[in-house]
């Protein structure tokens, strides 16, 4: 299995999981649900339990149309609108399918952590709203929020790192990957990564 394909079937364990526990979840609900928290954990803002159900399978469907449909439509896109250091090169052959396949499969990841993220602050959410009074538990929640903006920054500056240099001035361990891709179909999932 490759990486692609990977991280595909883990977006959609993800979604098929959040929608069976949302369905668990959804009998429990009050009424009106605590849908906006401020400090302590104390909320200071309501929805419908049906609207906030709604946009929390909205938020989810965004995300997976956002992230998947931005992975797969990179390669139609003018490498004019792409923002990447030394573009004329990586995106230029006989590295453009190796770059390509690169920011598929970050766009992939970053899809799955954000989706990850999104169903722990929903789960908080019904947690917070299982007993009155509802309180959001801060201390988690400000875990998973600088957890997540870590991830973003390791990611950005992974990527950054990863297309730093031109190939003609890497040294041969960054760009082995990519050479090793052009040689091997089986190593088409090493030159995916950085």
């Amino acid at each position: 299995m490759n990486k692609t394909s990977m991280l595909l079937g883990l977006h959609l364990l993800l979604l098929v999981s959040a929608g069976i526990h949302a369905g668990m979840m959804y009998a429990a609900m009050p009424d009106q649900m605590a849908a906006h928290f401020g400090g302590g954990g104390q909320p200071n803002g309501w929805m419908s339990k049906q609207a906030m159900f709604g946009l929390y399978a909205g938020l989810l469907i965004t995300e997976t149309v956002l992230f998947m449909g931005l992975a797969f439509l990179l390669a139609y896109v003018p490498t004019s609108l792409i923002n990447m250091p030394h573009k004329e090169i990586w995106l230029a052959e006989p590295h453009r399918d190796a770059t390509l396949r690169t920011l598929r499969d970050q766009m992939l990841l970053f899809g799955v952590v954000t989706c990850v993220f999104l169903i722990g602050v929903m789960v908080m959410v019904m947690d917070a709203n299982v007993k009155p009074p509802p309180v959001l538990d801060e201390t988690t929640f400000l875990i998973a929020l600088i957890g997540f903006l870590a991830f973003t920054l390791v990611w950005c500056v992974g990527l950054m790192l990863r297309f730093r240099k031109p190939p003609e001035v890497a040294s041969d361990d960054d760009f082995a990957a990519t050479d090793d891709a052009q040689a091997s179909p089986q190593a088409d999932d090493s030159a995916a990564s950085f």
